[in-house]
């Protein structure tokens, strides 16, 4: 018998949070076992080379940056169809929302684009027209998917309603906390590097530090720091808010220029992108995270924040529950004055919150129970197709 071929689709892994996740899945593919061969695509140029320099998978790097907005249309319905003729595929596993070609094979899919089902106000009008291109190959990704992969229940409640999906064609597989991270983090570094020294090291004294990290986009709801910092400045709080945003982002520019001439830049101190190295000291130092995002799929920083000890201040959404649970402080994410209430009474919360944190984050799989859930998926349907 021939051996069984399986393709990880993992083009679209390219930034911030996807591309932290794309190389824990990769490491995690690397040393499991099983009797499939395993073929992954990945884009070139994104660290990805040498975590799979010398290893028994086969991969196909992918020169994305050479193609125009239309690239990914030529990717799915040519290239990915080649490839799963040529590799003689029995399965494939796509991780970025989009795999919209009718393929011969069994085809899951990982969903992790909440504008899908709850578009957000804010964008202009050439974003929200690729939006709506998305949106359109996401409703040929539905109709061809064999299997869709959320990361909570109630992303799966909202997009079956949304689209309409049966809950037999719907998994939950939430996300991993980074070995990286995992490695870096808990209570024992802690206990070796006191965050009072951290803090000031990083040049703070006795100010509350609050930690947003997210890249910009609307819905991150970054607006609400600047408002927030207003309150603080206004009361007199020795309270800081870090973010973790691309200044040369224009949005951003506009935002942090809003920000100085309202002499605000010592209470909202903008970090810019951070790798996950870097971010470790942050999470280490910082008193809290603060996350007031209006939309997501997941929340990588919620468990990121638990494995550090650190109390969570969230937007209070249903993605944020799914996450947190009750480790978590929540705020209504459009309001000021909830978000400045809950932030004044953290100091009596923060310890519960903590060590509600780290049971939480024990709930969560590990990389490796992911990939092989995957593969599970994948395998599960192939024998369906085969009968």
């Amino acid at each position: 018998m021939s051996e069984i071929q399986v393709l990880f689709n993992g083009i679209n892994l390219v930034s911030a949070g996807t591309l932290a996740t794309g190389k824990s899945l990769v490491r995690a593919l690397i040393g499991l076992e099983t009797d499939y061969v395993l073929n992954v695509i990945l884009p070139a140029g994104y660290g990805y080379e040498e975590i799979l320099r010398g290893s028994h998978i086969n991969t196909i790097f992918f020169e994305r940056r050479k193609f125009n907005s239309f690239w990914r249309l030529w990717f799915d319905f040519v290239l990915l169809p080649r490839l799963v003729k040529d590799l003689n595929v029995a399965g494939v596993i796509s991780l970025g929302n989009h795999a919209a070609a009718k393929l011969d094979v069994p085809k899951v899919v990982l969903f992790r684009n909440a504008y899908y089902v709850d578009p957000v106000e804010g964008i202009g009008l050439k974003e929200y027209l690729k939006k709506r291109l998305e949106i359109l190959f996401f409703s040929q990704t539905v109709s061809t998917a064999s299997k869709i992969v959320v990361q909570g229940e109630s992303m799966k409640k909202r997009l079956a309603a949304v689209w309409n999906i049966p809950d037999a064609k719907l998994s939950i597989v939430p996300n991993a906390l980074s070995e990286k991270f995992a490695a870096a983090g808990g209570c024992q570094r802690q206990e070796i590097i006191p965050k009072e020294r951290l803090k000031k090291d990083k040049g703070f004294g006795k100010q509350l530090v609050l930690l947003y990290v997210s890249r910009y986009y609307p819905h991150k709801n970054h607006r609400l720091i600047l408002e927030l910092a207003r309150k603080f400045a206004s009361k007199g709080d020795e309270i800081v808010i870090l973010t973790t945003m691309n200044e040369s982002d224009n949005d951003v520019k506009s935002l942090l220029n809003e920000r100085d001439k309202e002499g605000l830049n010592s209470v909202f101190i903008n970090l810019g992108e951070i790798e996950q190295e870097e971010l470790s000291d942050w999470y280490l130092m910082a008193d809290a995270l603060f996350f007031p995002s209006k939309l997501e799929s997941f929340g990588n920083p919620f468990i990121e924040a638990m494995n550090f000890g650190l109390p969570i201040l969230a937007a209070d959404k249903p993605y944020a529950h799914d996450v947190c649970g009750d480790a978590a402080t929540y705020f209504d994410p459009t309001s000021v004055d909830d978000a400045y209430n809950k932030v004044s009474t953290l100091v009596d919360q923060s310890k519960s919150l903590k060590e509600k944190g780290f049971l939480r984050l024990k709930s969560f799989p590990n990389w490796d129970t992911v990939a092989k859930t995957y593969l599970q998926l994948i395998a599960d349907e192939i024998s369906t197709q085969k009968r």
